[in-house]
């Protein structure tokens, strides 16, 4: 059901950006203000990086049709009164969105809409409201769906430097569209440019690496299917350097391989064109002597047990760099030519990361994008052997 236009849209502050974003990409209140508390890092700011946001580059909300206001976080009664303040007796055509601020505050701006007679909602993980509307019978709630791709025009590079924290943008990367006529490409006809001309298929803007890496055709190919899946662009070798208020700044600390907006979350791709590292390893058993000194084979055996941790230790860095990047909505898929070790999948799987294959890429990237199972590993071995 189709809300009516808000006139005002009341949203508590926090680090996480997409509940307010999606909010108001959904409802389009003519004005929004957003409660923020104190605290810079964990509310002030992240509520001026998101007004920026949203009357700039969004076009979400006209310029100046966003107010920033503080309320307490510790003082329960302090904050209705204070919300009394900023409403006055009108309460006409206002909307509550309690998703966010510390659960003191959400409480205490929960109980006043309520008394208040004004409707207010949460939203929850996979784009779903749920309302909270006094009628005859009191308090009732109700759940309505929200449609993540109406956010779908958003820049990812402006997403991501609003949810920002501890970083920020030393370089935007390359911006990576689809070229005028491919999306009428047979899939078979496509798939074999993807894989061996990718630049045939997309136009790209912006400055990624200048030299050549050998896992940039993966990179190209990876985000030539995302673009022929739906995606509206692709940013491609983004680099991220720790927050700094000089001029220079740090040396950058991350390379994200590609970024796109889908569905209400930014998702971070890893992209490795490679075989697993512990098979150098066992490249080089087979070229040394068969019978080897025990200090030497205890070397290659301490060697072989690193580099089988080395997978695990690439996932948890992109749990970082998302988590840093796009918060609780954000996701990670990691390309790869092999399969990852048991345990890497498993921790994978555990984290909400998805995986998927380079000669699954098309399917296993459809998979992901519109909804149906990711493949498990057992499916994800069984493809490796059909290669």
């Amino acid at each position: 059901m189709a809300e009516v236009r808000p006139r005002l849209l009341l949203s508590l502050a926090s680090r996480q950006a997409w509940p307010h974003i999606l909010a108001v990409a959904h409802l389009k209140p003519e004005r929004l203000m957003l409660l923020h508390s104190s605290d810079a890092e964990e509310s002030r700011k992240p509520a001026e990086r998101l007004k920026k946001f949203l009357e700039s580059r969004s076009f979400l909300l006209e310029k100046g049709h966003t107010n920033l206001e503080e309320v307490p976080h510790d003082r329960f009664e302090v904050i209705g009164s204070r919300l009394d303040e900023l409403v006055g007796e009108d309460g006409d055509d206002i909307v509550m969105n309690f998703t966010g601020g510390n659960k003191l505050m959400a409480t205490a701006a929960f109980r006043w809409a309520d008394e208040r007679g004004i409707r207010s909602f949460y939203l929850e993980r996979g784009n779903r409201i749920t309302w909270f509307e006094r009628g005859g019978n009191g308090l009732a709630t109700r759940t309505e769906s929200l449609d993540g791709h109406m956010t779908k025009h958003l820049d990812p590079v402006a997403l991501l430097r609003c949810q920002l924290w501890s970083s920020e943008v030393e370089r935007e990367g390359e911006k990576l569209t689809l070229k005028s006529g491919v999306q009428n490409l047979a899939k078979e006809d496509f798939l074999n440019k993807a894989n061996n001309q990718p630049m045939a298929l997309i136009d790209s803007e912006g400055i990624a690496d200048r030299k050549e890496k050998a896992g940039d055709r993966l990179e190209l190919a990876t985000a030539a299917v995302l673009l022929h899946l739906g995606v509206t662009n692709v940013r491609r070798s983004l680099r991220l350097k720790v927050h700094s208020s000089t001029g220079a700044g740090p040396l950058p600390h991350a390379e994200i391989d590609l970024l796109f907006n889908w569905n209400g979350k930014l998702w971070l791709v890893d992209c490795k064109d490679r075989k697993p590292e512990v098979e150098l390893v066992h490249g080089l058993r087979r070229e040394l002597p068969q019978r080897l000194a025990p200090e030497a084979e205890e070397l290659l055996c301490r060697l072989e047990e690193e580099l089988q941790i080395s997978p695990v230790k690439v996932l948890k860095e992109d749990l970082v760099a998302i988590n840093d990047m796009a918060g609780l909505l954000g996701q990670v898929i990691c390309v790869r030519k092999s399969p990852l070790p048991n345990e890497a999948y498993a921790y994978a799987q555990r984290n909400r990361i998805d995986v998927v294959l380079k000669n699954d890429l098309y399917d296993g990237l459809h998979r992901l994008l519109h909804g149906d199972r990711p493949a498990s590993a057992d499916q994800l071995a069984k493809l490796v052997g059909q290669r």
